[in-house]
């Protein structure tokens, strides 16, 4: 099972920040730090009545319709901002899905927060970045990048928009260890029918696994394929979430998700953190990484400046 973990979350006199209190946190982190002992878990959901820690329910979903559009089930009756090109902050994201391009497929666009004000309030907030500190047992939390994702409804055989299984840090071997954190904030409410992220709880201590695709639609295919360590099995579980709600899972944790059988598409950002001490490792199959390029640096720098805002502890901002 997944652990889910009750906050308390009271606004401060500057709305932007906030006191959180998780129940049971020492025994939470535990569960979850890399390369600690009584590690078991490797992702957790967020709940509390509030919905989302710095938005509310009705906000998040105002959000979703505004920069990702209304209602659609294959193609668009009414785009939102990001993919009609209208980028308020005036710069474009590092990559987008764009009008012409496939409408049945998953939309991922690599740093929204560039171009939008709000999406940026959420990639950077410190609410988000104090919690994975306490995860990864980390002084100090910057963005690594963020992903806007959009899965279409009204899956068929041919169009299913499924995320194939797949380990985060597979993608970011240019970081020298994997001190990756994604915090994955639900912009709609997500279950099975909907095609909601499902993990593989424990799977962040078996180090990189021969199963990576995120593009691989055939996930039944890859689960026959999986090269497991010994005496481990594949035992996904869906982290079923309400809008505004937010999961964290590490950068090792397997995680997949399967298609949209709905009539309305499923809108989420996923925040992707690191640890203050992160640092590039050059030479890697991860060479090609838009972070790489964007640090610009020698093997053994950290990942740092104006590309990767910190989001803990605020008084670094």
């Amino acid at each position: 099972m997944i652990q889910n973990v009750k906050c308390s979350i009271r606004p401060g006199k500057d709305m932007r920040f906030f006191k959180l209190k998780m129940k049971r946190e020492g025994e939470i982190c535990r569960d979850f730090i890399t390369n600690s002992g009584g590690m078991e878990i490797g992702a957790i959901v967020l709940r509390h009545t509030g919905g989302c820690p710095f938005l509310s329910r009705k906000r998040i979903l105002g959000i979703a319709q505004a920069v990702l559009g209304k209602r659609t089930g294959g193609n668009d009756r009414a785009p939102g901002k990001i993919y009609r090109a209208e980028y308020e902050l005036g710069r474009e994201p590092w990559s987008t899905w764009k009008a012409g391009d496939n409408p049945r497929s998953l939309r991922k666009t690599d740093n929204a927060h560039w171009s939008d004000p709000v999406l940026r309030r959420v990639a950077t907030h410190p609410v988000i970045g104090e919690i994975a500190a306490r995860l990864m047992n980390a002084d100090k939390i910057a963005l690594w990048h963020d992903q806007l994702l959009y899965k279409p409804g009204r899956a068929d055989r041919r169009h299913t928009a499924n995320v194939g299984w797949h380990q985060d840090y597979v993608y970011w071997q240019c970081c020298a260890e994997p001190s990756l954190v994604t915090a994955w904030v639900a912009f709609t409410d997500v279950d099975l029918s909907n095609g909601c992220m499902q993990v593989v709880p424990g799977s962040h201590k078996w180090g990189l696994v021969k199963v990576n695709d995120f593009f691989e639609q055939n996930l039944e295919k890859q689960q026959e394929q999986m090269e497991l360590p010994d005496g481990q099995a594949f035992r996904p579980v869906p982290l079923v979430m309400k809008a505004g709600q937010v999961s964290f899972h590490h950068a090792l944790t397997i995680h997949g998700s399967g298609p949209n059988t709905t009539d309305s598409p499923r809108r989420s950002m996923a925040v992707h953190l690191m640890t203050g001490d992160t640092r590039y490792r050059s030479g890697t199959p991860a060479e090609g990484h838009m972070n790489v390029k964007l640090l610009n640096g020698r093997d053994g720098d950290l990942f740092e400046g104006e590309p990767f805002p910190v989001l803990y502890p605020p008084s670094v901002r």
